[in-house]
């Protein structure tokens, strides 16, 4: 019995000890999600903005075909390959968050064919989980568990801006996870390059996600009231990385908002259910040390009738 009690007790301490760790984790990460939050909302319109003119300026130039900026403005018929960039967490702890992510990327890539995809991740735990699933990952670049600005996804946009300037790749696309509210992450797919929106693209999302990314729209006639200085091409020649260096930050950050939410209610529900765990063993150790001072009272009981007697 009293071996009993004892391991109890040390399974008591041990529980306290780990409802201690994941509150203070999800606090960590309430904190975190605060901060990346605003981040995420500030650079969102930004980000809407410059993709918006993007698509407005390629309705304005006439690009040579064999340019290097056509193949980042319009989409190429004839060039089927793609790149997929996955945006996911570093670390686990949270729910699925990284497992939804990386099982939309699976059903790209089932729909475009793997052999047809180029897959680069952004972020430790999509490059484990799609390895695992036997997709090869061709590059892999360390993600900012805290990104303030865009450098930290420079390297990742350089590579991506090469791959399409030298015609390796028809089309980019990333995926990651759609910051909704603390309660709900959205797994999301959309194009990066080319700028210039088209029905493939809809199509594309639509079938994967059940959702469309709609371009914005122009009324007509309405070009002829656009006037840009020195000329809408040589803007857009300046303006094409950093519109797409844009997209793919704004895509970071609304995964980083994302993760620290989802590990904000897995802590949370960790921590609730090492409480109950806690409750449960408390009481399994309440009866035990009452059995054991009900069975020394009877054994006190029994040793004073046997003296009197």
């Amino acid at each position: 019995m009293a071996n009993s009690t004892k391991e109890v007790k040390t399974r008591l301490t041990s529980i306290s000890g780990a409802k201690k760790i994941t509150k203070a984790m999800e606090m960590i990460a309430a904190s975190r999600m605060r901060r990346t939050v605003e981040r995420t909302k500030a650079a969102r319109d930004y980000e809407i903005s410059a993709w918006k003119l993007g698509v407005l300026l390629s309705g304005q130039v006439k690009l040579d075909p064999i340019s290097s900026l056509r193949k980042l403005v319009f989409a190429n018929p004839n060039n089927k390959s793609s790149i997929l960039l996955v945006i996911t967490g570093n670390r686990g702890l949270c729910g699925s968050f990284n497992a939804n992510v990386v099982s939309l990327a699976m059903r790209f890539l089932e729909r475009e064919g793997h052999e047809n995809v180029e897959v680069v991740c952004l972020g430790k735990k999509g490059a484990e989980l799609l390895q695992a699933r036997g997709v090869a990952v061709s590059r892999f670049f360390q993600k900012d568990d805290n990104p303030k600005n865009s450098e930290c996804i420079m390297s990742v946009a350089d590579y991506l801006f090469y791959k399409m300037r030298e015609g390796r790749a028809g089309r980019t696309w990333v995926t990651g996870s759609s910051f909704v509210s603390s309660f709900e992450q959205r797994p999301i797919l959309k194009p990066l390059f080319p700028l210039a929106f088209d029905e493939v693209a809809k199509e594309t999302i639509a079938e994967i996600t059940g959702e469309s990314e709609e371009a914005p729209e122009l009324e007509a006639g309405k070009k002829r009231w656009y006037r840009f200085e020195p000329n809408a091409s040589l803007i857009l020649e300046r303006l094409v990385l950093a519109i797409g260096e844009s997209r793919i930050y704004q895509a970071l950050l609304e995964s980083a908002a994302g993760e620290q939410a989802a590990r904000m209610l897995a802590m949370q529900a960790a921590t609730k259910a090492a409480g109950e765990m806690y409750d449960e063993q408390l009481v399994v150790f309440n009866k035990l040390r009452q059995g054991m001072i009900t069975q020394e009272l009877a054994e006190i009981s029994a040793a004073r009738a046997a003296m009197v007697n």
